[in-house]
């Protein structure tokens, strides 16, 4: 990655979403787990060095079934 990240397209766009310039919405792959529907989902910025990049996770979160994601609150730090 020796372009800046702006610069790259969104090869799948399904699993990679652009949020600005930086940073990326990644929406990891989508399982069932009995009858649970989860799919982990990563913000991350990539910030360029002189030698390549660094890609940071900002935060993460999981969506699918209700009860999945009732279950955010709890790891957010926000109690």
């Amino acid at each position: 990655m020796s372009l800046p990240a702006s610069q790259y397209s969104v090869l799948d766009a399904e699993r990679i979403e652009r949020v600005d310039e930086s940073t990326f919405r990644c929406y990891v792959y989508r399982f069932r787990f009995f009858a649970l529907e989860v799919c982990p989902v990563l913000l991350v910025r990539v910030d360029e060095e002189p030698n390549g990049c660094c890609i940071s996770l900002l935060s993460c979160k999981l969506e699918g079934s209700p009860l999945v994601e009732a279950q955010n609150d709890k790891f957010s730090g926000n109690h």
